[in-house]
Parts: structure tokens; sequence; C-alpha cells
């Protein structure tokens, strides 16, 4: 069975560089992005705890398989159809790495080996979000998803919770901010 590691942050902060370069580090690891569990229908929701993410289907067709060391498919969204895909079989691994904002919310929590938290101050997460995002269909929603960081944030303390706290508040390249 694999160990769990939870990767959580404001969106920007630097989430999925940090998952990539961690499996690439640890070699035999696997990277799944909470994202693939949006539902679309809900982002524009006042709040992560409204149903935006399907944290009952991550239980389902990745948690609790991986805690049981059983075979782990999952089912990806397809932003352009907003459909989920086939299943994406997880080969065996050593390492799980879960990444995204709530990846460890209190009610999944309890399957991780390990969380870490990506501290990157909101203005320069979202800065780099917005950077990164440009002009897509995500551009209206920053602003909403900010404040939605902030009040999962403050509400849950993952940061806290976190075995391991890494900061990641460099300047945005080419920006003047301090």
């Amino acid at each position: 069975m694999p160990m769990l590691i939870g990767v959580e942050g404001f969106g920007g902060s630097g989430k999925t560089t940090l998952a990539q370069e961690l499996a690439a580090a640890l070699g035999d690891a696997y990277v799944i992005c909470i994202d693939d569990f949006i539902v679309k229908e809900k982002l524009a929701e006042p709040s992560w705890d409204a149903g935006a993410f399907d944290r009952d289907r991550l239980e389902r067709q990745v948690l609790q398989p991986a805690r049981h060391g059983q075979p782990i498919a999952y089912q990806r969204l397809d932003w352009g159809t907003n459909t989920l895909s086939d299943p994406v079989v997880v080969p065996a691994v050593t390492y799980l790495i879960i990444e995204g904002i709530s990846a460890y919310h209190p009610s999944i929590e309890r399957y991780y080996d390990f969380k870490i938290w990506v501290d990157t101050p909101l203005t320069i997460a979202k800065t780099r979000g917005q950077a990164r995002d440009g002009s897509n269909e995500n551009a209206a929603y920053w602003e909403l998803w900010a404040q939605n960081d902030i009040t999962y944030q403050q509400q849950f303390h993952p940061e806290q919770r976190a075995e391991f706290v890494f900061r990641n508040d460099e300047r945005v390249a080419g920006s003047s901010q301090p």
C-alpha cells in the first residue's frame, strides 16, 4: 500500500510544481491533482465546502483503495465536455501524492500519512495563478477562489495540521513586488 502524501496551499502557491518535484525525487511516485475532482457547476460557490470538489469520489476512487492496498482507478474531469473520463489506472507505487487546495480536508485527512502546506502569501499566489491561467475560462473566478482559499485556511488551518510547511514566497518573475 502506498504512502499517501497530501500537498495543499493557495491557488498559484506552487503545489503542483512541488508535488511533481517531490515525485521525481522520490522516484516510485504518482501525482493526482484534486482539480480532477472539480464539479464545474459548483465553482462559482463562495466556499470550497459547497461542493466544488467531489471529495466523496476522491475518497471512493483513490483514498480508500490506496489505504487498503487495492488497485486505484479514478476518473478525471474533462474540462471541455464537463464529463468524467474513462478510468485512469494508477500504477502500483510506493508514494501517492494528492495535490490541491483541500486535498487533506478534515473529512478525508485520516487517509494521509504525511501532509505538506505550501506557504505562499496570497498576493503572490494569486498573481502567479492569474499569470498561469491568462485569459482562459478560470480568469473570471480568481477573486472568488482567492477568498475561498482564505476562508478554507482560516476555518481548517491546514498549515497547522501539516507535518511540513514549505515556504514558497519568492517574488513572481518580472514583478516589482516586495
